[in-house]
C-alpha cells in the first residue's frame, strides 16, 4: 500500500513480523503471564524501544497477530461452505487437535486472551452462517452456545481421548441445536 506517494518502510514490516513470530514461539512454550515484553524482544532480537514504537503492550501485539490472521481464518471458515454446523464442528476439531497448545492457552489459571479472541472470530462467523441460513439467533443464545462448547471441550480435555472427538463434536452440535430450538 502506498500512502502519500511514499513506499512503506520495509523495516516496519520486518520488525512487526519478527515480534509476531517471537510471540507465537513464546505462546507455544510459556504461560501467558510468563511472557514479558523483554522476553518477546529477546526472542525477536529487537530492542525494547522498537517494540514500543510498534505496540503498546503484549496484548497489542497479540491483537495485531490475530487481526493479521483474521482474514485467513474467516476465509477458511467461509470456504467450508459457510454452514453453521461446519463452522462449529471445525472449531471443536481444531481446538481438540493440539493438546499441548490447548493446555498452554486455555488450561491456565487466567485463560489466554488469544483463545477468547479466536473464539470471538468463530462466534462471529457462526452468527453470520446462522443468519445466512435464516436462523434468527439472539446474541445471548450464540454466546451461550460458544460458552457451552468450551465447557464441553474442557470436560473432554480431562481424559483427552482423540477417538472421542467425533462424539464430542456431535455433543456440541446437539447442544447448539437444542439451544436454537428453544429460542424459536
Amino acid at each position: 500500500m502506498i500512502l502519500s506517494g511514499k513506499q512503506p518502510d520495509r523495516r516496519i514490516g520486518k520488525t512487526r513480523d519478527a515480534l509476531a513470530n517471537a510471540m507465537f514461539a513464546l505462546i507455544q512454550r510459556e504461560d501467558w503471564n510468563a511472557i514479558t515484553i523483554q522476553s518477546i524482544c529477546a526472542e525477536a532480537n529487537v530492542a525494547r524501544a522498537s517494540f514500543y514504537a510498534h505496540f503498546d503492550s503484549k496484548v497489542g501485539l497479540l491483537d495485531f497477530m490475530i487481526e493479521r490472521n483474521l482474514g485467513g481464518l474467516a476465509a477458511h471458515l467461509t470456504s467450508m461452505g459457510g454452514s453453521a454446523v461446519a463452522i462449529l464442528g471445525w472449531f471443536v476439531e481444531h481446538v481438540a487437535s493440539d493438546r499441548s497448545r490447548f493446555a498452554k492457552i486455555v488450561l491456565t489459571p487466567d485463560a489466554h486472551p488469544a483463545m477468547a479472541r479466536f473464539t470471538n472470530v468463530v462466534r462471529d462467523q457462526y452468527r453470520a452462517a446462522l443468519k445466512a441460513e435464516g436462523v434468527d439467533a439472539r446474541d445471548a443464545e450464540i454466546d451461550f452456545i460458544m460458552g457451552g462448547t468450551m465447557e464441553l471441550i474442557m470436560n473432554w480435555s480431562k481424559t483427552w481421548r482423540m477417538q472421542q472427538v467425533p462424539m464430542l463434536r456431535e455433543n456440541v452440535l446437539e447442544f447448539a441445536r437444542r439451544i436454537l430450538a428453544q429460542g424459536n
